[in-house]
């Protein structure tokens, strides 16, 4: 081929040629390397003004692959890639690979010629960039989410794991499992699961699937895992691989049976709730004189109700204290004259223990207003919490400041106090009259959840 020739088919395929002599530091360079520089055709050129045109971030690896090629000793090829600033400000990447000729100058290999090509590379580099910052955002993005990538070689029979994948079945990271090794970890009737979401997508001709599983890691841990799979088939429409991604679900699949839970036991409070409510509006009519007895004491007993039940909500981790409940009743009657004094541990309990508590003090206030303490100046009022490893007691006495106390009265109160309460704890209540006072006592086994 004519040099000619070999000078057209260059400029075709856009590739430039120079020649440089690093004795002299003269250079040449084609039409078409002077093309892509921004040079224009007629120019001269120099070493220094090619240097001048690389950008500063790209000096210093270029001088040194340049060093390496013109080293007698290492010869290496030349291939370089970087970027230049053309007279009218555009950046281009530019991709110059070249060959050093050394000869023995005097009795000493040098670099005597350097020939090669330059060749705008621009286009290819942005797509280039583009794809390692889609790669980067993809594997930030799977990072993020804890997913892990796997392929699956059905013909071969061969999965390809991931560090990810690796890491999220319990496995060390470099770690080949084979598809027996993740069989085994499967509980019963989960492999089968994933089988049929497999097939049942091929049958649809859908080709993707996803399923829900649970997976025995080698430590024993039990966790849940989601898989969102595509099938991809060969030119006879059978398998030929699958790739999909899994993320460890365990949180979400706890939350939702969390809250499953929660649901059906707001379903049992509100059904125990109207039960109570029921039976303390039968009782409370059965034993009230007129209508308007009725209203007052049900609106009363009604009241103390919602205001355990908001004590509850606001309380952390449905756990009420029962010095609160105390409070929340004899505030209003003791602000001001410290009639009530509360000994004991400040006691939290669960919302199933803690409504029936409530009540009883509601209504040992009620009457202690009406008939007792708190109904003379000069009545008092000792609360004791008792708590043993088993047992909690709730202690109430007064001193009516009467030379005698009325009885029991037979009424819903009565009932409240010595058989509602006492069902609802499993448990019976004792009270006591004397003269210028009343006892009442109330024991309770003890739950987990009550905590000091």
């Amino acid at each position: 081929m004519s040099d000619d020739c070999f000078q057209r088919a260059l400029q075709a395929a856009g590739i430039g040629a120079w020649d440089w002599n690093p004795t002299t530091n003269n250079i040449w360079y084609s039409a078409e390397a002077k093309t892509i520089l921004g040079l224009p055709e007629d120019s001269t050129t120099s070493c220094d003004k090619i240097r001048e045109a690389i950008l500063p971030a790209d000096r210093d690896a270029t001088q040194r692959a340049l060093k390496r090629a013109l080293d007698p000793n290492l010869r290496e090829k030349l291939r370089l890639r970087f970027r230049v600033r053309r007279p009218n400000g555009d950046i281009r990447w530019v991709l110059v690979r070249g060959e050093v000729t050394f000869s023995a100058v005097p009795g000493v290999s040098s670099a005597t010629r350097c020939v090669g090509t330059l060749q705008d590379i621009t286009e290819f580099s942005q797509v280039e960039t583009e794809r390692q910052l889609g790669e980067t955002r993809l594997k930030l993005a799977i990072a993020a989410a804890k997913i892990a990538v796997w392929e699956y070689d059905v013909a071969k029979a061969l999965l390809i794991p991931s560090p990810e994948l690796n890491e999220l079945l319990g496995l060390p990271a470099d770690a080949k499992p084979s598809l027996d090794d993740l069989r085994s970890g499967y509980l019963a009737g989960e492999h089968e699961r994933l089988s049929d979401a497999a097939k049942a997508a091929l049958e649809s001709g859908n080709l993707s699937f996803r399923v829900e599983y649970r997976y025995r890691r080698p430590s024993g841990e039990t966790c849940w895992l989601g898989v969102r799979a595509e099938i991809f088939l060969d030119a006879d429409g059978k398998p030929e691989r699958i790739i999909g991604v899994v993320r460890d679900i365990t949180s979400r699949r706890q939350s939702a049976e969390q809250q499953s839970l929660l649901i059906r036991e707001l379903h049992h409070r509100v059904r125990n709730t109207l039960a109570v409510v029921q039976g303390i509006a039968a009782a409370t009519a059965k034993a009230s004189d007129s209508l308007a007895d009725f209203r007052d004491a049900f609106a009363n007993r009604i009241s103390s109700l919602a205001r355990t039940h908001a004590l509850i909500t606001d309380s952390t981790g449905q756990l009420l204290s029962v010095r609160e409940l105390i409070n929340l009743e004899l505030a209003p009657y003791d602000a001001t004259t410290n009639r009530v004094s509360v000994e004991g541990p400040d006691i939290r309990l669960a919302s199933e223990q803690a409504v029936p508590v409530g009540m009883a003090i509601h209504e040992l206030t009620t009457n202690a207003v009406k008939y007792g303490a708190l109904s003379n100046p000069a009545g008092r009022i000792s609360i004791r919490i008792i708590s043993t490893d088993e047992q909690i007691e709730l202690r109430w006495d007064e001193e009516s400041g009467f030379e005698s106390t009325p009885g029991a009265r037979s009424g819903f109160g009565t009932t409240l106090l010595m058989r509602i309460v006492g069902t609802q704890l499993s448990t019976q209540p004792e009270r006591e009259f004397r003269n210028g006072g009343m006892s009442y006592r109330l024991s309770f086994a003890k739950k987990p959840e009550a905590v000091l």
